[in-house]
């Protein structure tokens, strides 16, 4: 009995987490635009929004400089995942070691990149 109810509190618990995780990255890609639109204000650049935005990140992912990533409560806890707009609320994204550098050697150029 005690392994049935631990069971169903991990199982209750990574529902909860992967709800949140949900409820997370799209908040993120919520607010992502207008942060993104600052940024841009900022530096007298055009600014664009949410479509652009996913449209910008698939062209990461598929030249190298990003990764899609999905979540979870449960080991593996987090694993590469393919990027489609649909699923872009459900995933995670980080730079890779190629968008790092690219990154840096951007913001090391007199002009700021």
């Amino acid at each position: 009995m005690a392994e049935e109810v631990r069971m169903a509190a991990e199982n209750t618990l990574s529902e909860s987490m992967s709800w949140a995780q949900s409820r997370m990255t799209t908040k993120i890609l919520k607010r992502l635009p207008s942060t993104a639109a600052g940024w841009a204000e900022e530096d007298g650049l055009r600014v664009f929004g949410r479509q652009e935005l996913l449209s910008e990140l698939a062209d990461l992912i598929r030249t190298g400089y990003a990764q899609a990533y999905i979540l979870s409560a449960q080991p593996p806890h987090t694993r590469v995942a393919d990027y489609s707009e649909g699923r872009a609320d459900d995933l995670w994204f980080l730079l890779t070691a190629a968008g790092i550098r690219a990154l840096n050697e951007l913001d090391a150029q007199p002009d700021g990149g």
